[in-house]
């Protein structure tokens, strides 16, 4: 039975109570004079708004609390008409405001302070199921009280606190408003402030400090100040966490308190992205010159996998070891799309990262040569400048280093993490760098295999099986398709080496390498391209202005009484000997007697004439000038060929 009003769903006829019960009218009836449901201390009015019955009409209606606790529940979603809008009713609204502003209070309450609440309202749902059962309140009051030790008057005021409002917000209502005591003692505006600029400094001075420099400044104004206690309270009370961890510990310290980002990694594939860095190993290591100093790794880690694909030892960090690091990865796996690294002079050096988009790093210029990574196809991302969050190999790092420096092979070469945890044995040795080479693959290969429970995509597998299937199926630019003249690029250049007489050959590192291209170049300066790990392997030799010539392989030193090395150098040079005179065969085809004759005669000179002669006067020039005799004449063999040659030398042409 429902009404025109808004409360008459909470009315229910006889019938409709029986029929909600699931039972007969005259079985409801049995149990209300059972249970005194219709005693005149139940009847509804205005002394009494929470009765349970009143009458209507010519019999009686029941309110729905006589129904069992589930029957409630669906009666009430079946027949309560929905809440009033609070922006259309200013009433309404403003109740919703009071019961979220009551709840929001409660929240910020203890777990004590809730506990006494719950308990209070445990004690006033109690007496109400007591009443609908048919005890007086009176009585219900008198008798739960009795048995939770607490007076009638006490529940009755809880009672008072909960009037007219829905019992699902009771709890609210019912908890502990007293807050304790909050009188302070005085404190000067002046004394306060002074105390805040002493204490919120970044040499991190204690409280009791300042409030001991506060009393000197107090004595001298005439401040007010509260006792050490009071100030420690004050200070925690009113003044926000996080300026006291700006003003004493700094910008970063600050900048922890924001949750940092945690970047999704799904969406890659292997050796998509790699991130690289170095790290100072924990070691003192004598390097192949016989210094010795602490060694430094230098790896490239895929950050979808987390696995370490390459990496490299250097008595420092530097472009070098980073882009022999990446040239094992290129070889090995294949071209990354992107590397990401910090903006360090080494990592971001110009050989490496030249022309890339956001290098932060040097001088900026129009004609910075392009780095390697960017010849290669590789794109160059930095990461923020001293924020390890942004590498994930710098907890890669944390692991390896602590299982390479504390190998069993390293004791006593162990230095430390730092100067004030120096081992017992510190200084007794350093490891050799060839000794130490396998205890790091070792290291980094029990890393990459050993399960990762921690790993994002790795659902308890190791970083080496998730690379692997990843790179089974993702597009990998291997080294296979890549020329050689690109690989070369990622090689140490040497310049200024020189083709040594008479053979040509080249000298790196008490290493010779020849080939017979470099006979042409004796004398002669050129570049070489190598690898400074592995001296016996060839190396590429280029001009000075960059072009190849060949790559010369390494001449390795013969036993000295070794017959078989002996024997193949003789054989060596004979196929020398014969590849010189094939090639002097080829070069000439025509002899020395088919040239001579294809030589042409030579020409007769032809005398030149003086235009002008220059008489000469004297004894021999007037005889020479006299006319012979006409009886004189003679054949030409009686002429005086003699005087007449003195004559013509005495001839000279005008000048």
């Amino acid at each position: 039975m429902t009404g025109r009003s808004d409360q008459d769903w909470r009315w229910l006829s006889t019938e409709a109570m029986a029929k909600a019960m699931g039972i007969t009218v005259q079985a409801f009836n049995k149990q209300v004079r059972e249970k005194g449901w219709r005693a005149e201390h139940h009847r509804a009015g205005k002394a009494n708004p929470r009765g349970l019955w009143r009458p209507a009409g010519r019999g009686f209606v029941y309110h729905y609390r006589l129904l069992p606790a589930h029957l409630q529940v669906q009666w009430q979603a079946r027949h309560q008409p929905a809440p009033p809008d609070p922006t259309a009713d200013r009433k309404a609204r403003r109740q919703v405001i009071a019961r979220d502003e009551a709840w929001r209070f409660y929240d910020a309450r203890t777990d004590a302070q809730k506990a006494v609440a719950c308990r209070r309202l445990d004690i006033l749902l109690k007496v109400e199921e007591a009443v609908m059962q048919g005890k007086r309140k009176e009585d219900a009051l008198t008798e739960i009280g009795l048995e939770h030790g607490e007076g009638r008057s006490t529940i009755w005021k809880w009672y008072q606190l909960v009037a007219g409002i829905a019992k699902e917000d009771w709890l609210p209502h019912l908890i502990n408003h007293h807050c304790g005591r909050r009188k302070t003692v005085e404190i000067t505006p002046e004394a306060w402030e002074a105390f805040k600029t002493l204490y919120l400094r970044e040499e991190e001075p204690t409280a009791a400090e300042c409030h001991l420099r506060l009393k000197d400044l107090a004595a001298e104004h005439g401040w007010t100040i509260p006792s050490l206690k009071t100030m420690q309270r004050k200070i925690a009370r009113e003044i926000d966490h996080r300026v006291i961890v700006l003003k004493r510990k700094g910008q970063e310290a600050y900048e922890r308190l924001y949750p940092a980002e945690r970047r999704d990694k799904s969406s890659l594939h292997a050796l998509e992205v790699l991130n690289y860095d170095g790290h100072k190993l924990d070691l003192f290591v004598e390097w192949l010159k016989g210094s010795v100093s602490r060694a430094f790794l230098l790896a490239f880690q895929d950050v979808y996998s987390g696995m370490i694909v390459s990496w490299r030892l250097d008595t420092c960090e530097n472009a070098l070891g980073f882009r022999l690091a990446y040239c094992d990865c290129v070889t090995t796996h294949g071209i990354a799309n992107i590397v990401s690294a910090d903006n360090t002079m080494a990592a971001a050096d110009k050989t490496n990262t030249g022309q890339s988009r956001y290098r932060r790093r040097f001088k900026i210029r129009d004609d910075d040569p392009v780095g390697v990574f960017q010849l290669i196809g590789t794109e160059v991302r930095f990461t923020k400048v001293r924020h390890g969050q942004s590498k994930p190999i710098e907890r890669a790092f944390g692991t390896l280093a602590r299982y390479i420096s504390k190998a069993p092979e390293c004791a006593g070469a162990y230095t430390g993490n730092n100067p004030l945890n120096k081992p017992a044995n510190y200084g007794k040795r350093a490891i050799p760098l060839a000794d130490l080479v396998p205890i790091v693959q070792r290291e980094i290969d029990r890393f990459n295999n050993e399960p990762a429970l921690n790993l994002a995509n790795g659902q308890g597998r190791s970083r080496a099986e998730v690379f692997a299937e990843s790179y089974a199926k993702a597009p990998i630019r291997t080294a296979h398709g890549m020329p050689e003249e690109k690989r070369r690029l990622l090689l140490l250049a040497a310049e200024g080496v020189t083709c040594r007489k008479p053979t040509g050959e080249v000298e790196l590192h008490g290493n010779r390498y020849w080939h017979e291209a470099l006979v042409g170049l004796i004398g002669k300066k050129v570049v070489l391209r190598f690898d400074p790990d592995k001296l016996h392997q060839p190396v590429h030799v280029y001009r000075l202005d960059g072009s190849f010539v060949c790559t010369a392989p390494v001449i390795v030193n013969s036993g000295y009484l070794s017959a078989d090395d002996a024997n193949t150098h003789g054989r060596a040079v004979r196929r020398w000997n014969k590849a010189g005179r094939d090639l002097a065969a080829v070069e000439t085809t025509m002899s020395m007697r088919d040239v001579v004759a294809l030589t042409p005669e030579p020409e007769a000179p032809t005398k030149p004439e003086a235009k002008v002669v220059r008489p000469m006067f004297g004894t021999a020039g007037a005889l020479a000038l006299k006319p012979a005799p006409a009886d004189a004449a003679e054949p030409a063999a009686t002429f005086d060929f003699a005087a007449f040659a003195r004559g013509a030398a005495l001839l000279r042409p005008v000048e």
